[in-house]
């Protein structure tokens, strides 16, 4: 079996790291929920941001990072894509999500679930294959509206299946 590797980039670390990256999140539960293993995760995946480092807090939650925050940190997006040279990209969250397919104005349901091929964040001159995700933080509200699980669920498949190949 050829080893796959993935890529997911999320908008921003959090203010601390602890553990692995996203590891106060979901997201590692939602591997296990479709047998993807922390052995998998170590081989397999590479994880990065919009921006490496915490943009501060709004109220009780993280900045969201601006769109010349972005643009300052792309060159290091495009280095660290480039350096780790993914088949798949996996934009994590609403920001991520648009950087990525370059959209503007859209609902995560009518793109998580479903597999891309894209040039992502416009970085490759080519295309390759993008699996949209959910935020995986407790913050996000996506995940418990209706059919969502499911959708989220597709796209789960979609990354084991490319794991299986």
């Amino acid at each position: 079996m050829q080893k796959v590797k993935i890529i997911f980039i999320g908008q921003a670390p959090p203010k601390t790291i602890r553990g692995r990256p996203f590891g106060r999140s979901a997201l590692y539960k939602w591997f296990e929920s479709v047998g993807i293993t922390l052995d998998v995760v170590d081989e397999c995946f590479e994880f990065g941001a919009l921006i490496d480092y915490f943009p501060g807090l709004k109220g009780k939650s993280h900045a969201i990072p601006t769109i010349e925050q972005i643009n300052e940190a792309r060159p290091r997006l495009k280095e660290q894509l480039l350096k780790f040279n993914p088949q798949i990209v996996v934009p994590i969250g609403k920001l991520s999500i648009g950087e990525c397919l370059d959209i503007e104005n859209f609902n995560l349901s009518d793109y998580i679930g479903k597999e891309f091929s894209a040039d992502p964040y416009k970085i490759f001159d080519r295309n390759l294959v993008v699996i949209p995700f959910p935020h995986p933080s407790g913050a996000s509200t996506w995940i418990y509206q209706k059919g969502n699980k499911e959708l989220l669920n597709k796209a789960l498949k979609l990354i084991n299946d490319h794991l299986q190949i």
